[in-house]
C-alpha cells in the first residue's frame, strides 16, 4: 500500500499542475485578448491613407528621385513642403516699406511652385509674392520629406482647405474632412459670384468634370454678400457641384490662389498640392519667371 509520504507527495504535484496550467490559461487568454485589442483597434483605423493623414501620420515617401533640386522641384510636388522659411534677408522688388517682415527666418505658406521656378508664397498680413528657391528652405525641407525625416500630414492644397470648406451635399452643409477628398486627385476651383450671369456661364463651361469621381470643386466666392447661408443658398440654386469655402477664409484663400484674377469670374484647375494643371479664362501661367532679387 501507498505510504502517507508518499500520498502527499503526489497531491502537491497535482496541485501544483492545476496552478501551473491555470496561470498557462490566463496567461494566453490575456495574449487572446491583446491581439484581440490590436485587431480591433487596425481595424478602426483602417489603414487609410486619409485616415493617416488626418492624425499627422507619415505615409512611406516615393524614394525617387535621390535628391530634390531647383530643376526637379516643380515635378516632384508631393515634397512640397507646407511651410517655407527666408533663408536669408529678402523683400519683394520695389518694396518701400519697413524691411523687419522679409528677415531670415520669417515663415510663410508655400502655395505652389511656378512653372518658372518661382515659390508662390503667403506670408499673411505682408501679402502673397514670388519668391526665389534660393531665398528659402524649401529644397532643405522637399529633401526631409523626401528622405522621411520630416513628417507630411496631406497634400498642401487638401491641408489648407480641410474643414474650412463647406459641402452641399448635406443638409445642413458640413465641413470636408481629410477623409471626404482622399480619392480627388484633381480640383477645380471658382472665384466668383453665385447667381450673377458670369458665374453661371462658367459654372456651364465646368460642369461635365464633375462627372469624374476624383475631380471635387472648390467656390471662392466674392461680391456683396458676406453671410455663408447667403452664398450656399445661391450656389445651389446655380446646381455648384461641390463645397463652398468659408466666407472668413475666402477672401484671403481667393487672392492667394487666383492673384490678379481674384476680383474676375476666374477657374484654375489643380492638383491637391497645388500645381496647376489649366487656368480657365484667366491670365496664362508664366512659362517663364521674372527677377525678383
Amino acid at each position: 500500500m501507498e505510504s502517507q509520504h508518499h500520498r502527499d507527495t503526489r497531491m502537491k504535484k497535482n496541485e501544483r499542475s492545476i496552478v501551473m496550467s491555470t496561470q498557462k490559461d490566463r496567461s494566453m487568454k490575456s495574449l487572446a485578448g491583446i491581439a484581440g485589442f490590436l485587431v480591433c483597434a487596425l481595424s478602426w483605423f483602417g489603414f487609410s491613407e486619409a485616415i493617416w493623414a488626418e492624425v499627422g501620420i507619415r505615409s512611406d515617401a516615393d524614394p525617387s528621385p535621390r535628391v530634390i533640386t531647383s530643376e526637379n522641384l516643380f515635378q516632384n510636388e508631393r515634397y512640397w513642403p507646407y511651410h517655407v522659411i527666408l533663408e536669408e534677408a529678402w523683400k519683394p522688388r520695389g518694396f518701400q516699406g519697413e524691411s523687419f517682415a522679409w528677415e531670415q527666418g520669417t515663415v510663410g505658406v508655400l502655395v505652389r511652385v511656378e512653372p518658372g521656378g518661382l515659390l508662390r508664397v503667403d506670408f499673411g498680413r505682408f501679402g502673397v509674392h514670388e519668391v526665389p528657391i534660393s531665398a528659402t528652405t524649401v529644397l532643405e525641407r522637399a529633401n526631409q520629406i523626401q528622405r522621411g525625416e520630416r513628417s507630411k500630414a496631406a497634400p498642401n492644397f487638401v491641408v489648407a482647405v480641410i474643414r474650412r470648406c463647406l459641402s452641399l451635399e448635406g443638409s445642413p452643409p458640413q465641413y470636408w474632412t481629410a477623409a471626404s477628398v482622399a480619392e480627388v486627385d484633381r480640383f477645380v476651383l471658382v472665384a466668383g459670384e453665385p447667381g450673377s450671369e458670369s458665374f453661371r456661364r462658367r459654372l456651364k463651361k465646368l460642369t461635365p468634370l464633375a462627372e469624374d469621381k476624383g475631380t471635387a470643386f472648390v467656390l471662392l466666392p466674392h461680391g456683396s454678400h458676406r453671410m455663408d447661408p447667403e452664398v450656399i443658398e445661391k450656389a445651389r440654386s446655380d446646381g455648384w457641384p461641390g463645397c463652398v469655402v468659408h466666407s472668413r477664409f475666402s477672401d484671403a484663400y481667393r487672392h492667394s490662389i487666383f492673384g490678379e484674377d481674384a476680383e474676375r469670374t476666374a477657374a484654375i484647375i489643380q492638383t491637391p498640392e497645388g500645381r496647376i494643371l489649366e487656368r480657365v479664362d484667366g491670365a496664362p501661367a508664366r512659362s517663364k519667371a521674372p527677377s525678383d532679387r
